[in-house]
């Protein structure tokens, strides 16, 4: 093996570069020196934490996110051959002067050799053409959740963004790991709701995406706060002013049972008329009638 790699001074400009983390951008410079005449090496947390990252304070846990990372802005290819994980830089030929007859071959299979590419499950065999399809769906939902949030600036006071930084492409990207976009772009939706709504009670400063998605409880560090605002935890109630809590009440006693009584037609055409102060209720009781969406 080489005793380091060539780096260009073009890759100033390297728009993938740009889109990781400082983090991830560190381990993808001190990794490639240590890469085999293929651009592969172990990409194993814990042997990369020992090897190629010596003097670096990160965890393995973060470690392997931002392998992931790098590997989701296409920076590297991360595969598994036998539980063993691996990766190999893209384009390392492109920016290498290599000596085959001095490094001799890669001792490491490629990643087209049975492998478990990216943090798909084992023995999925998955095809460059659909790793392709997977990275551009990974895309389209990072960008549709970052245009639902520059959406709802439109309803009020909003912090919306004019580009997608690579900080902001992170915090959607690790989320989008565990939620699908739908629940994402509920929860700003719910969010926004809260935060635009007089009849809700919200003492937080404006926050941006990014501190939306990774900012934890104050009482709670294990929990994010957008998990309030996912659809499975989210209740409306939970966050209504006092006032507004005692006007729903009597509100609620007085047209209960009406609503419960009225025809479905009935109920339609009196959700197209009603005030939103009403419209709540129709929603909490006939919601085979009404689509909250509308």
């Amino acid at each position: 093996m080489a005793d380091g790699r060539m780096l260009k001074k073009t890759i100033s400009n390297s728009k993938k570069l740009a889109m990781v983390s400082d983090r991830a951008k560190v381990i993808w410079f001190m990794m490639l020196p240590h890469t085999d005449i293929a651009g592969r090496l172990n990409a194993c947390p814990e042997i990369a934490k020992g090897q190629y990252l010596t003097m670096l304070n990160y965890p393995a846990k973060t470690i392997q996110k931002c392998l992931e990372e790098l590997h989701n802005a296409g920076l590297i290819i991360l595969y598994k051959i036998n539980g063993d994980q691996y990766a190999e830089f893209t384009r390392f030929a492109d920016f290498q002067s290599l000596r085959a007859d001095r490094e001799g071959e890669s001792k490491i299979p490629g990643p087209d050799c049975g492998t478990t590419p990216g943090v798909v499950q084992e023995n999925s065999g998955l095809s460059k053409e659909k790793l392709s399809k997977e990275k551009l769906r990974q895309d389209n939902d990072v960008s549709s959740v970052f245009g639902h949030w520059n959406k709802q600036s439109l309803k009020g006071r909003w912090k919306s963004h004019t580009r997608l930084t690579p900080d902001i492409r992170a915090a959607i990207t690790d989320t989008l790991k565990q939620w699908p976009a739908a629940e994402i772009k509920q929860a700003i939706t719910n969010f926004a709701m809260v935060l635009h709504g007089k009849e809700y009670l919200w003492t937080y400063d404006k926050w941006g995406l990014r501190e939306f998605l990774t900012r934890h409880l104050r009482d709670d560090r294990k929990t994010l706060q957008w998990w309030r605002f996912h659809p499975n935890n989210f209740r409306e109630g939970d966050w209504l002013t006092e006032a507004v809590q005692k006007k729903r009440h009597d509100l609620r006693r007085q047209y209960t049972d009406s609503i419960l009584k009225a025809s479905p037609e009935k109920i339609k055409e009196n959700y197209a008329m009603n005030t939103l102060e009403l419209n709540w209720l129709i929603r909490e009781l006939r919601p085979e009638v009404i689509n909250p969406s509308e």
